[in-house]
């Protein structure tokens, strides 16, 4: 797989201390827990025999479906995954709602009747591991300019008591650790600690937001030994078009647009940075007890469409009105407003004649997950692709 590949060419890759400067030293990030508005929730109905409706709040209701079939001993074709929507999820849905779930099922299988769960919030809270905890060691090498040369770095993972979801997030923690800069030797290493803990789960970028963190621990680092500002030390190392990152993507070609050469400078402009920044400094020289502070951070999000399979139904019906089954659960993102537009559009109908129903398993099988910022805009094309179509 390509995640593991990619893991193994940086492990492998060389980071040897060809700067005149160097510098070692750790961050641990710690950490967190989903607090979505909407608890674990599920609602298991047996019908006709062994036939079951499970309406859920859930990102991903095939993988919902295929753990039910394995605990009820049935093909998935006799289990209906319904999500109506959900009250928030950032990852804490994709896997974790299949315990409830499953529990739910048992007991409407034992009882033949209708069984509901939803979790208090300390129940919640305690069985849905949320955000790993990282430990970073890192070693890196710059000139005295702050101009980077290489990065040595091991990641140790607290995934608690076994590895499982962690897998995804350690490999975007390692895809995107590199960040926005520039590194003429870059090398990861990466390892897992277990630990007498809930098992944790992917939770709003995974792996990455305590990389990039751990990445800009760095720019600071090196800033402060140069003597020059961390943003100083950030400019001098930017991407550039052209560029080939530790994993083989070239930026400015095939989809991966580098949009921080425009956004940076617009940026310090538009909100009046370093003449903020100078106030700020004035302030605090000025002030023992109170302090200000600002800041910019860059960040580089690679994500696209090759990663989801998405589908759509649409039902005409005799009165002109519309009726679309999406395999996107909505999650408060806005998907079914994007859909609802998109069919309207391509149809040309208007907006209040269409409607998106709940996401069913039974309408639009075998569809990826809720996640990734890209569901909204896949499951919106897999609906125009749809409308052509009809």
């Amino acid at each position: 797989p390509a995640g593991v590949e990619r893991l193994e060419r940086l492990a492998a890759a060389p980071a040897a201390p060809t700067g005149a400067l160097s510098a070692k030293a750790s961050i641990k990030t710690g950490g967190q827990r989903h607090f979505y508005m909407e608890t674990q929730a599920v609602c298991v109905t047996p019908f006709d025999g062994s036939q079951w409706e499970v309406v859920i709040s859930d990102q991903d209701a095939n993988f919902t479906q295929s753990c039910l079939a394995l605990v009820l001993a049935v093909p998935e074709h006799q289990i209906n995954v319904k999500v109506p929507r959900l009250g928030g999820g950032f990852g804490g849905k994709l896997s974790r709602q299949c315990i409830t779930a499953c529990a739910a099922a048992v007991a409407a299988g034992s009882l033949r009747r209708p069984v509901r769960i939803q979790n208090e919030r300390s129940d919640d809270l305690r069985s849905v591991g949320g955000r790993e905890a990282i430990h970073f060691d890192y070693e890196v090498q710059f000139d005295r300019r702050g101009v980077l040369e290489s990065l040595d770095m091991t990641m140790t993972t607290d995934p608690g008591w076994f590895f499982g979801d962690c897998s995804g997030d350690v490999d975007m923690a390692v895809g995107w650790s590199d960040n926005c800069y520039k590194w003429k030797n870059f090398k990861v290493n990466t390892q897992a600690a277990l630990t007498h803990t809930a098992h944790c789960t992917s939770m709003r970028a995974p792996g990455n937001l305590q990389s990039i963190l751990a990445t800009e621990a760095v720019i600071e680092h090196v800033a402060r030994i140069v003597g020059k500002s961390a943003d100083d030390v950030r400019e001098a190392n930017f991407y550039k078009d052209g560029d080939t990152t530790p994993f083989g993507d070239v930026l400015g070609k095939d989809g991966f647009n580098w949009t921080i050469p425009i956004l940076w400078p617009k940026l310090k402009e538009d909100a009046k940075y370093e003449e903020r920044k100078k106030a700020v400094a004035v302030f605090n020289s000025q002030n023992r007890w109170v302090k200000r502070g600002i800041a910019a951070t860059p960040a580089k999000y690679v994500m696209g469409d090759d990663g989801y399979a998405s589908g759509a139904l649409i039902c005409i019906y005799g009165d002109g009105t519309v009726l679309v089954s999406s395999g996107g659960s909505e999650c408060g993102q806005g998907l079914s407003t994007k859909v609802a537009l998109c069919v309207a559009g391509e149809l040309g109908v208007p907006l209040e004649k269409v409607r998106v129903g709940p996401r069913e398993t039974s309408k639009v099988p075998n569809n990826t997950a809720t996640g990734g910022s890209g569901t909204s805009e896949c499951s919106s094309q897999a609906a125009i692709v749809a409308c052509k179509k009809l």
